[in-house]
């Protein structure tokens, strides 16, 4: 795969987060960051 496709896979993975997931995300026991939702999106 060439570097145009791999920036338009990038850009086609919106990803939106509700205050609910955000709340969830910043709970201490889980601390989770968006780089690691992206991650596994």
């Amino acid at each position: 795969m060439d570097i145009v496709e791999c920036v338009r896979r990038s850009a086609a993975k919106k990803i939106l987060v509700l205050p609910h997931a955000a709340k969830q995300m910043l709970r201490p026991d889980r601390m989770i960051t968006m780089e690691e939702v992206r991650r596994v999106a």
